[in-house]
């Protein structure tokens, strides 16, 4: 009896503990977000304005850091949800890249990877792509032959038209993922079996479970998996993903000018609200610039007032979600309650699930920060789009 007790209390005391640290990288993480929105849109906007090569180059070194604590951000992140609980809109390509930087200094054989420039959004859970990568990668290693490489590609297909085994990407666009080694490929009697558990032509007891998880994994996130393999000639393990398409993609660190056509976004009038007169300043230049009437908002309540007084004169609200006094959604509610609203994108540094839950947001109508300028921009143009709510 004494050693179930003390059995439950530590385990209580952990919980505890694990739920601090939960706490913590939640907060920690919205204000590193809000920090680099900062700092991104105004160091983007700079560049674009600055012709002095060494200028315009410290710029890039500033840009390359925030992408950088983006990453750092989105890992600490991992710390506040458990795996498997809640499933996310991710970008595959960012998530791949990630999977490959921590497994690059894991193995002699270097990992060569290509991937797309376009943003490519799949539902997915937390760690699943990096788990789903590193099981296969695993697996290539082990057959391959020392020091040769691991390629990974990731491209983007139109359909599914002509993926095995599947009727169901016939109506939209697919991730195709695919690992490739350069080993001895796998024996032709064992081709049909390869995904069940336990089947592996390793000779060490208790292998034979990573491509039996990674059939689970994809089958999870909707999508299909085969195997191509030829003797000495290697193997190629090639996975299809649905791609989620509301909105037009665009890579983060391209240009506005390369995607984007500003003659949408001139002469609209947006009212922008936030509690950080830093983080207002930085996102109203970066609209500004193209030609948009921005108002702004630093409290909530003064948001309400404004737009009852001034009823169907903005094109779009922008508004963060986490304010003293009222929330996004909250006022946005009190709002609609006495009118018809333009469409309305909020923005924040980070959201837990029983937040999300609480509020009932839809996922389309949240842009994490930080964000480019770019990738703002592309998101208003994607919402006015659609009729008002």
């Amino acid at each position: 009896d004494l050693t179930i007790r003390l059995q439950a209390s530590t385990t209580k005391q952990l919980s505890k503990r694990t739920e601090a640290v939960y706490r913590l990288s939640g907060t920690l993480s919205h204000e590193y977000n809000n920090i680099f929105t900062i700092i991104l849109p105004l160091s983007e906007g700079l560049i674009e304005e600055i012709d002095h090569p060494s200028h315009r180059n410290d710029l890039t070194h500033i840009i390359d850091a925030c992408y950088r604590a983006k990453t750092l951000s989105r890992q600490l992140l991992k710390l506040t949800k458990t795996e498997g609980v809640v499933e996310h809109r991710l970008d595959l390509i960012e998530h791949v890249k990630e999977a490959v930087d921590q497994l690059s200094g894991t193995y002699e054989h270097p990992i060569i990877f290509k991937l797309p420039a376009e943003e490519c959004l799949i539902s997915s859970y937390p760690n699943e792509i990096f788990n789903l990568l590193k099981l296969l990668v695993d697996n290539a290693v082990e057959a391959s032959p020392s020091l040769t490489p691991i390629e990974i590609e990731l491209t983007l297909l139109e359909n599914g038209e002509g993926i095995k085994h599947t009727e169901q990407f016939q109506r939209g666009p697919v991730a195709r993922l695919v690992v490739k080694d350069q080993g001895n490929g796998i024996p032709e009697e064992l081709s049909s079996t390869i995904f069940e558990p336990f089947v592996t032509t390793s000779q060490e007891v208790g292998r034979g479970l990573g491509l039996s998880i990674v059939f689970t994994i994809v089958v999870r996130l909707g999508g299909v998996i085969d195997v191509e393999s030829r003797k000495g000639e290697g193997t190629s393990v090639r996975i299809h993903l649905p791609v989620i398409t509301e909105y037009g993609v665009t890579s983060e660190s391209t240009p506005m000018s390369d995607k984007l056509s500003p003659e949408q976004l001139r002469g609209m009038r947006v009212l922008l609200v936030d509690d950080e007169h830093s983080l207002i300043h930085s996102i109203k230049r970066a609209m500004v610039r193209v030609g948009m009437d921005v108002v702004t908002c630093h409290d909530p309540r003064e948001a309400v007032q404004l737009m009852l007084e001034e009823e169907n004169t903005f094109d779009l609200i922008i508004s963060d979600i986490r304010m003293p006094h009222l929330s996004g959604p909250e006022w946005i509610a009190q709002v609609k309650e006495h009118m018809t609203l333009p469409p309305y994108l909020f923005i924040t540094g980070h959201i837990d699930d029983t937040l999300a839950k609480s509020l009932n947001i839809d996922e389309q109508q949240v842009l994490f920060k930080p964000f480019s300028p770019s990738k703002l921009l592309q998101r208003i143009i994607g919402l006015c789009a659609e009729p008002k709510v």
